[in-house]
């Protein structure tokens, strides 16, 4: 295998996030001495449909490596050249934090980051001087029947309430389980709690009482009984949920989305919703078993993979959905995927509890890439500012030019 091809293949291998630390140390080596002009062209082709391995401490040697390299050149000759080509796409990364946005125009694509050079330096100069707000914590509230409310803190392995047949236990720093008293009585009158998560908040898993499990997102609510004694199990959300359903053929399991006829039935299965209010669609997709759902318009069965998308006029469905994308706020981090700047503007008023005045209007900037959950928003702030986006920030509201 000729040395240009190996290491071809060996930077392919690093996008998938598969080499060792040897080997980014060997094909930094090769990119710094003699590799340059054979990887540039293979890098510059097609950088923006890649997709950059989640380590961070493997992508940021390897990035940096790569930006110094390329608007430098291999060596002092004909530099200008050579970068001319590669400014419209660059690998950067925000605050040493791993956040990656692009901004996609029509036929024109440029990475969010913090480039070295005038312009960007005064733009990050611009954002010190903002009051900052830090990253979500963990804050959800649990609403019980009786009205009373309690904050749910880091408190762990703590009954927290005793109701009919149940307890309510805070299992770990961020999950509450709903478990079966020892002493049990008569069933009695269906009884619901409600666990709102508001903006701001780290996610909250919830356990109910048939085993199934739930995954609540910032800006969302869910109200289910406290135990499953009707023929159904029926649960109500706003926002957005992830469900893992314990199987049931006697009892249905349905959601269904506040003052909405939109609902979705399983009997045991694992699926999203996200049927936040302020989206122009409530999106349901589908990981595993199959769920139908139902609106005044229609009805659709799903099968893995595929996402409906209900609004108030219509019902759709999209095959081989970006599964990673559709569930990445679990995993505390926001992929875009041509998202465009109102979409990711309404993630960041739920991530960060800030109001958004948007004044921008443009439609075709579009974004890629990932955002951590753990950055605070001066960092995002940063990004949408070096690259064209204005935004300030006026007390709790996000103002955006």
């Amino acid at each position: 295998m000729k040395k240009g091809e190996y290491y071809r293949r060996l930077y392919r291998k690093y996008e998938q996030n598969q080499c060792s630390p040897a080997e980014v140390d060997e094909l930094l080596s090769y990119l710094k001495s003699e590799g340059f002009d054979d990887i540039y062209d293979f890098v510059s082709k097609d950088s923006a449909n890649k997709k950059y391995p989640a380590d961070p401490i493997l992508g940021q040697r390897l990035e940096q490596r790569l930006q110094n390299i390329l608007s430098q050149g291999p060596s002092c000759e004909a530099p200008v050249k050579r970068m001319l080509p590669f400014r419209r796409v660059v690998l950067a990364r925000v605050a040493a934090a791993v956040v990656i946005l692009l901004i996609v125009v029509p036929a024109t694509y440029f990475y969010l980051g913090s480039r070295k050079n005038t312009k960007s330096t005064t733009q990050t100069e611009s954002v010190a001087v903002i009051r900052d707000i830090l990253p979500g914590t963990h804050k959800p509230v649990l609403t019980l029947a009786t009205g009373q409310q309690i904050v749910l803190d880091s408190t762990v392995n703590k009954t927290l309430s005793t109701q009919p047949n149940t307890n309510i236990v805070k299992a770990s720093s961020d999950q509450l389980a709903y478990e079966p008293a020892a002493a049990r009585s008569l069933e009695s009158a269906t009884t619901y709690n409600t666990l709102t998560n508001p903006r701001g908040s780290t996610v909250v898993h919830l356990s109910l009482s048939d085993g199934t499990t739930v995954w609540l997102n910032a800006g969302s609510s869910i109200t289910y009984p406290i135990s499953f004694n009707a023929g159904n199990r029926d649960v109500e959300i706003t926002g957005e949920a992830y469900f893992e359903v314990t199987k049931n053929p006697h009892k249905p399991f349905t959601v269904k989305k506040k003052n909405s006829d939109t609902k979705v039935t399983v009997l045991g299965t694992h699926f999203n919703v996200n049927m936040y209010d302020d989206e122009p669609e409530s999106k349901i997709t589908l990981l595993e078993g199959s769920v139908k759902v139902s609106s005044s318009s229609r009805n659709l069965l799903l099968t893995p993979g595929e996402q409906a998308s209900v609004s108030k006029e219509n019902m759709s469905t999209t095959r081989d959905v970006n599964i990673e994308a559709v569930m990445a706020w679990k995993n505390g981090q926001f992929l875009l995927k041509s998202t465009d700047l109102a979409q990711l503007l309404r993630q960041v008023s739920r991530w960060y509890d800030v109001d958004i005045e948007n004044n921008n209007k443009s439609l075709n900037i579009k974004f890629g890439g990932s955002i951590a959950r753990s950055v605070s928003l001066s960092t995002v702030m940063e990004a949408l500012k070096i690259n064209g986006v204005k935004c300030s920030l006026e007390g709790k509201k996000l103002v955006v030019e």
